[in-house]
């Protein structure tokens, strides 16, 4: 890939980082705030803090995991030095999610295809 080209795949792999790992932190709002609602529907003291607490043992990790992921894609998007290095871990990260069926698989296999080229070297500095 020539210089001009790798702008291209950059920005496509930014905005697929984006889009991905905003659907990530809103399934761990998901989580957090269903957990919660359902231990408050269940009106039991114990279910309540077991199910909040679950839903937040859950949606921590998965939510860090999903803004460090949208960060990544707007630091790609500004050619920020940072993004390349912030990208290419979420995008290993991407390789051992299992929760999405390939897509974030397929997703992390190009964007370190893209992120470890010798022109995305050059347009990150």
């Amino acid at each position: 890939m020539d210089d001009y080209n790798i702008q291209t795949h950059i920005r496509i792999a930014a905005w697929l980082n984006i889009l991905t790992n905003i659907g990530t932190a809103l399934f761990a709002a998901v989580f957090l705030f269903g957990g919660a609602l359902l231990g408050l529907a269940s009106g039991d003291a114990t279910a309540f803090f077991g199910l909040s607490g679950m839903g937040a043992l859950l949606a921590v990790p998965l939510g860090f995991y999903g803004i460090l992921g949208v960060l990544s894609g707007i630091g790609m998007l500004q050619g920020a030095s940072w993004a390349r290095t912030l990208g290419i871990v979420i995008s290993i990260l991407h390789l051992i999610n299992v929760s999405s069926f390939g897509w974030t698989q397929i997703l992390g296999i190009y964007t370190l295809i893209v992120l470890l080229n010798p022109a995305a070297q050059r347009y990150f500095r």
